[in-house]
């Protein structure tokens, strides 16, 4: 008997340990376990939120950079039905330059109306007479302006009666606004 007891004084520290093991260690381990997991969950939900904060924040702010370029480009451009009165304007700043509108035809036209862009781009023919100096000088100070767009075909010819005139037909391609909802953002 002397000896069972011997083995349970000793076999009982491993008992107590395999029970509090059982009892205590293995039930609040898994706990901790699932609360890293619930811990580690939200740390990724909160970088995908974060994310697409940053991402949202990023967008609005092209978005008033986007706006803010309309905005500084519209200023130059005219809405569609004020681009007769740009054709006036500049069919008479020809004359303060030694420069003379032969002729200005509105008939070739590419002013697609079916596209849902939000600018238009007109196509006029305009026939120019003046010096060749003149007429570079009047064709630079036009691509200088946010209007115009580009040529597209030019056919320039010396012109024997007027010595030293120039005659030119140029095919310009310029820039409206289709409407003023367009730019207003209505």
């Amino acid at each position: 008997m002397k000896f069972k007891i011997i083995y349970i004084w000793f076999s009982m520290p491993f008992i107590l340990i395999i029970i509090w093991v059982l009892a205590f260690y293995l039930p609040i381990s898994s706990k901790i376990k699932v609360k890293e997991k619930e811990l580690l969950g939200l740390k990724q939900q909160t970088q995908v939120i974060n994310s697409n904060i940053s991402n949202i924040i990023l967008m609005k702010k092209k978005g008033d950079d986007a706006r803010q370029l309309v905005k500084n480009l519209g200023g130059g451009i005219p809405y569609f039905d004020e681009f007769p009165n740009f054709i006036v304007r500049l069919a008479k700043s020809t004359g303060s330059r030694d420069v003379s509108l032969d002729t200005l035809n509105s008939m070739v036209t590419s002013a697609d109306f079916e596209k849902k862009t939000f600018l238009l781009n007109p196509v006029f023919e305009v026939g120019l007479k003046g010096k060749y100096i003149s007429i570079g000088k009047f064709l630079e100070d036009l691509t200088n302006q946010t209007v115009f767009k580009k040529i597209l075909k030019a056919h320039i010819a010396y012109d024997e009666k007027g010595h030293s005139n120039l005659t030119g037909m140029f095919i310009i391609e310029f820039k409206t606004w289709r409407e003023r909802i367009a730019i207003e953002g209505k």
